[in-house]
């Protein structure tokens, strides 16, 4: 009877030592996954962001456009397609930021309150806020998309 106990216990007492080890390895397996989705945020955002510096005739055609400058169509082509990868990118990071998939805090705690400030000045160029009218409500989410609008609405 006594051996039978000291076999219970020795059990329970492996079964609690196996789920401490379990819940350590999903603690670290959670932290390593959070610092990837922000590596991967990082990444996006340069990739993003040097098609500026990487070519001199877009980034042109980006300080045109903000200087509300006429675009020839196929300028205004280049420069909505870097609007819409902005956009795509910032959507991600919104999603991944609201479902609390990285653990740095962004500033008020809101991916488009954050770079709000640039997305309005984005589409103050004329070529940018026609295309979001005319096209990007196809091309995101409904909850994304009217957030950005309502974003948008503000500025006016």
């Amino acid at each position: 009877m006594e051996l039978g106990a000291i076999g219970e216990l020795v059990g329970g007492v492996a079964v609690i030592a196996s789920l401490l080890f379990v819940g350590l390895q999903l603690r670290q397996s959670n932290a390593l996954s959070r610092a990837d989705t922000f590596h991967r945020m990082n990444s996006q955002f340069t990739t993003v962001f040097s098609q500026l510096s990487s070519d001199a005739e877009l980034a042109e055609i980006y300080q045109r456009a903000l200087d509300h400058e006429e675009l020839s169509p196929v300028h205004a082509v280049r420069f909505t397609a870097y609007v819409a990868t902005f956009m795509a990118f910032l959507e991600d990071l919104h999603v991944q930021s609201k479902k609390q998939l990285f653990d740095v805090q962004l500033p008020d705690d809101d991916a488009i309150v954050s770079v709000g400030p640039y997305v309005r000045k984005l589409f103050q160029a004329e070529p940018a806020m026609r295309w979001w009218r005319e096209d990007a409500r196809y091309l995101f989410s409904l909850s994304f998309y009217s957030e950005i609008s309502a974003l948008l609405s503000e500025a006016s």
